[in-house]
């Protein structure tokens, strides 16, 4: 891999699928072959990072968001002729709910619709 020859600038907001709200804290990732740069949320959401020197004109990269156990990204083809590149991510509304395993103790369970949820004992 050669670095471009100018800086490529991925920038972009981090939102929440359930009210809209900007996430703060985010950490973010570019990603491509086995090369990352990462970077944080600003407290309105916004992030931007660099990835000249982490990355090959025509590689596929791959932004990543995560937050705790929340987890988001988008991919894209890089191009020279597509400076910057705005990507915006959302996370996935979380539903909470609690289960009452042992009176007066909750289990509190965050769920993503589409995914299974297991209960053994």
């Amino acid at each position: 891999m050669s670095p471009l020859p100018v800086p490529y600038f991925v920038y972009g907001e981090v939102t929440d699928q359930q009210n809209k709200d900007f996430v703060s804290n985010v950490t973010i990732s570019g990603n491509s072959s086995s090369t990352s740069v990462s970077e944080d949320t600003d407290s309105s959401g916004k992030y931007q990072i660099n990835i000249q020197d982490y990355a090959s004109d025509g590689d596929t990269v791959k932004v990543i968001a995560t937050y705790g156990s929340y987890y988001t990204s988008d991919t894209f083809s890089l191009s020279l002729g597509d400076l910057p590149k705005e990507i915006n991510l959302t996370f996935k509304v979380i539903n909470e709910f609690y289960i009452n395993h042992v009176p007066d103790k909750y289990v509190k369970i965050n769920y993503v619709p589409g995914n299974k949820i297991y209960v053994t004992r």
